[in-house]
C-alpha cells in the first residue's frame, strides 16, 4: 500500500495505530516506550520510539519518560552504528493547534540510519504488508538486542 493512502485512511478517525501495537510489532518494550520498526521505512533499519501513554507534543512527557528515552536513544543509536554510517533523529509531535504536524497524532521519535535529513529519497515510501512488517521485526528483534 503507498504510504499516502495509508495515512488519508489514519487521518480520517480517531484510531491511533500507536495505542494499538501487537507484541509482534515491536522489537524492544521498555516501561514506557516501545521501539517499533518503522511501518513506511525510509531505509533499512529505520525505527520508532513510541510513548506507552498517548502523547502528543514533547512539553507533556514526565521526567521519568524524559529519562527513558534519552537512555533508548543513546542504546539504539550506538546499536545502529555498528551496522550504519550514521543515524539521524527527528522528533514528530502529534495534533497541535487544528493541525497535525506529522502523520500520526502521537508523539513519537524517528532513528535513521544512512539517511541525512533533508534528502531528496523520502517520497514514493511503501507501506509494509504485515508478513513484511513482522518478518523484519523478528530480524531486528535477533540482530539489536
Amino acid at each position: 500500500m503507498e504510504y499516502n493512502k495509508y495515512l488519508a485512511s489514519i487521518l480520517d478517525n480517531t484510531y491511533c495505530p500507536f495505542c494499538s501495537l501487537s507484541k509482534n510489532d515491536i522489537v524492544e518494550e521498555r516501561k514506557y516506550f516501545y521501539v517499533i520498526l518503522a511501518r513506511a521505512p525510509y531505509c533499512e533499519d529505520h525505527l520508532l520510539i513510541i510513548p506507552k501513554r498517548h502523547i502528543i507534543l514533547l512539553k507533556e512527557m514526565r521526567w521519568r519518560e524524559k529519562r527513558e528515552v534519552q537512555k533508548i536513544l543513546q542504546e539504539r543509536t550506538e546499536r545502529l552504528e555498528t551496522q550504519h554510517e550514521g543515524v539521524s533523529v527527528l522528533l514528530r509531535n502529534g495534533y497541535r493547534n487544528g493541525k497535525i504536524w506529522k502523520s500520526v497524532d502521537h508523539l513519537h521519535i524517528h532513528l535513521i540510519p544512512d539517511l541525512p535529513i533533508g534528502s531528496e529519497n523520502w517520497d514514493g515510501r511503501i507501506f509494509l504488508s504485515n508478513a513484511e512488517y513482522h518478518k523484519q521485526t523478528k530480524y531486528l528483534k535477533k540482530q539489536y538486542l
